[in-house]
C-alpha cells in the first residue's frame, strides 16, 4: 500500500526521506487503510514505532505473529525482499530491533501467536484456530 500510494519502492522513499520520513507516510497509509480496508492488513516491522499508529491499532483486533529470532534472521535472510534497516549485518540489526519494537507490538496485541514450529501452511492454520479460539472466549491471552 506505501509503495503503491506513493508510486516508489521502500528502498526509494528510504534513500529520498529518510527513515522518520517514511515511518510518516507509513503512519498516513495506514490509518487510512484502518479507516477504509475491511480485511487482514499486515503491518511492517516497524510500524508500532508511531504513537499515533499504535493509539489507532487500539481500535482494531491486533495479532502479534512471533517469531524467535534466529528464524526470523533465517527467513529475513532467504527472502528476496529489500530490507533497507537490516543493511550490512541483519542478526544484529534484527535482535536490536526485536528488542526496541517487541514491547510496543505486545502492547497493542490482542492476541499473540507463536510461528516458530509451524511451515506457512502450518502457521496460517494455527492462527486460524487461535483466532476462533480468541473470539469465543476474549478473556483467552496467548
Amino acid at each position: 500500500l506505501i509503495e503503491e500510494t506513493e508510486g516508489r519502492t521502500i528502498p526509494e522513499i528510504f534513500t529520498d526521506d529518510g527513515e522518520s520520513g517514511f515511518r510518516v507516510i507509513e503512519a498516513r497509509v495506514i490509518q487510512d487503510a484502518l479507516e477504509n480496508f475491511h480485511g487482514v492488513l499486515s503491518l511492517g516491522g516497524g510500524a508500532v514505532l508511531t504513537e499515533s499508529t499504535r493509539h489507532a491499532l487500539k481500535d482494531h483486533p491486533v495479532v502479534l505473529i512471533d517469531v524467535e529470532t534466529d528464524e526470523l534472521v533465517r527467513r529475513v535472510t532467504k527472502s528476496k525482499t529489500v530490507r533497507p534497516l537490516l543493511a550490512g549485518d541483519p542478526a544484529g540489526r534484527i535482535t536490536e530491533l526485536k528488542a526496541q519494537r517487541e514491547p510496543l507490538y505486545r502492547e497493542v496485541a490482542d492476541l499473540v501467536v507463536d510461528t516458530d514450529p509451524y511451515s506457512p501452511a502450518g502457521a496460517t492454520a494455527h492462527l486460524v484456530v487461535r483466532l476462533a479460539a480468541q473470539w469465543q472466549n476474549p478473556e483467552l491471552r496467548a
